[in-house]
C-alpha cells in the first residue's frame, strides 16, 4: 500500500530559494508544489490544499503578510501549517507575522537541519491536533446519543410502564365488575404497551452495545436473501395486523461481505420502520440493482412519506427526532441510527429518498462475494 505524502507548498521569488528547499524537501520524502509569486501561489493553496507552506515575506504585488491574512481566513485553508522564511530579525516585524496567523519563522540564510525539524514538529502538531478534534468530536456525539438514551428512559419507558402497572392493578380491584370483552380491551392495551416497552429496550440496547470499545463485526459471506426471508417471517404477524404485504423481490440468492449480525439488525429495522410508516393494506418491497462492486438494497414502502426537514435528522444524533407511526406505534428515534452505524462499520453506505404522502426508499449498499 502507497504511503500518502505530506504536501509542502513553496512561495518563494527568489529561484535558487526555491530550488534549494526544494531538493531537501523531496529528499525527505515531502511532495513539493512551488510557486515564484504570492498570487499564484495563493491559488495552488487553495486548489491543493497542502499541509504546509513555506512562505518568503518579502514579494511583489502582494507580500507574506497578506498572502498569510487570506489563507488563514479562508475556512478551506485556515488550518495549513504556515512558516515565514524571512530575512527580518526585528521583534515587530516578527510578531506581526504571528498576529496574521503564522506559525512560526525561519530566517535566512536558513539552516537545512533547523528548518526540516521544524517542519515535523508542525506537522506533528498539526496531526496530533486533527485526532484531537475527532476525539472531540466522537465524544460529543456520544454525550448526545447518551443524553437521548437518558431522555427516553426517563420519558419514553415511563409512558407504557403506567399502562402495564395501571391495568393489572384495576383488573386486581374490580376483575368481577368488568365483562369478557372489558378484560379483552385491557389485556390488548397491556400486550401494545408491552410491545412498546420491548422495542424501546431493543433498540436501546442495541445502541448500547454498538458503543462499547469492544464491539467487533465479523465479515464473511452472507446470503441477503436468506436473511430477508427471515426477518419478513418475524414481522409476519405485525404487517399481518395492518394488512400489510411483504414482498421480496430477490429471486435468487444474493451474496455480498458483511457482518451477518449486523446486517441482520438494519433489514430488521428498515422494515419494521417502514410498516410502522405505512397505512393499512399499503406494501413494504425489497428489490436490489447490481452495480460493478456492489449491491443497492432498496427497502421501499408507499407509507406516509418523509419531509425533507425531517429527512435531514433521521441519522443525526443532534436532534431527537422520532414520530408515532400510522397506528399510532411509538418509537426511540435511535433505529436508524443504529442502521446507519452498523452499514458504515459493514463498508457500506445508507440514504434515503421519499416524497410526502407517496412512500419512502431506503438504499443500503453493500460490497459483493464474488464467489456466487
Amino acid at each position: 500500500m502507497s504511503v500518502i505524502k505530506q504536501k509542502i507548498l513553496i512561495v518563494d521569488d527568489a529561484p535558487v530559494n526555491i530550488k534549494v528547499l526544494g531538493y531537501m524537501l523531496k529528499d525527505s520524502d515531502y511532495e513539493v508544489l512551488i510557486s515564484n509569486n504570492s498570487k499564484n501561489g495563493l491559488e495552488i493553496a487553495q486548489n491543493n490544499l497542502p499541509d504546509l507552506i513555506l512562505l518568503d515575506i518579502n514579494m511583489p504585488e502582494m507580500d507574506g503578510y497578506e498572502f498569510c491574512k487570506l489563507i488563514k481566513g479562508d475556512k478551506r485553508t485556515k488550518d495549513i501549517v504556515i512558516i515565514f522564511l524571512t530575512a527580518k530579525t526585528e521583534t515587530d516585524e516578527i510578531v506581526k507575522g504571528f498576529e496574521m496567523g503564522a506559525e512560526d519563522y525561519v530566517t535566512k540564510p536558513f539552516n537545512s537541519g533547523e528548518l526540516l525539524a521544524r517542519i515535523r514538529t508542525h506537522l506533528s502538531l498539526k496531526q496530533k491536533n486533527y485526532e484531537l478534534q475527532l476525539l472531540n468530536k466522537k465524544l460529543d456525539e456520544a454525550n448526545k446519543l447518551k443524553n437521548r438514551f437518558f431522555s427516553i428512559i426517563s420519558h419514553d419507558l415511563r409512558s407504557p410502564f403506567t399502562t402495564l402497572m395501571g391495568i393489572p392493578e384495576l383488573l386486581i380491584q374490580r376483575y368481577d365488575s368488568f365483562d369478557k370483552e372489558k378484560i379483552l380491551e385491557y389485556i390488548k392495551k397491556i400486550y401494545s404497551s408491552g410491545k412498546i416497552v420491548y422495542n424501546l429496550l431493543d433498540n436501546l440496547l442495541e445502541w448500547s452495545r454498538s458503543q462499547l470499545d469492544n464491539f467487533n463485526i465479523t465479515i464473511t459471506r452472507v446470503n441477503l436473501k436468506d436473511i430477508i426471508e427471515n426477518v419478513f417471517l418475524s414481522l409476519k404477524d405485525i404487517a399481518s395486523n395492518k394488512n400489510i404485504n411483504l414482498i421480496c423481490d430477490l429471486t435468487s440468492d444474493l451474496f455480498v461481505n458483511a457482518d451477518i449480525y449486523t446486517i441482520t439488525t438494519v433489514i430488521r429495522n428498515l422494515v419494521s420502520n417502514s410498516i410502522k410508516f405505512t397505512k393499512n393494506s399499503g406494501f413494504v418491497k425489497i428489490t436490489y440493482i447490481e452495480l460493478e462492486n456492489e449491491f443497492e438494497i432498496c427497502i421501499e414502502d408507499n407509507g406516509i412519506g418523509i419531509s425533507k426537514d425531517n429527512i435531514e435528522k433521521l441519522f443525526s444524533s443532534d436532534t431527537n427526532f422520532s414520530k408515532n407511526g400510522t397506528n399510532g406505534e411509538k418509537g426511540t428515534g435511535l433505529g436508524l441510527i443504529i442502521c446507519k452505524e452498523f452499514i458504515e462499520k459493514n463498508g457500506g453506505n445508507i440514504r434515503v429518498e421519499s416524497e410526502e404522502n407517496i412512500g419512502t426508499k431506503f438504499l443500503i449498499s453493500l460490497t459483493k462475494n464474488f464467489h456466487q
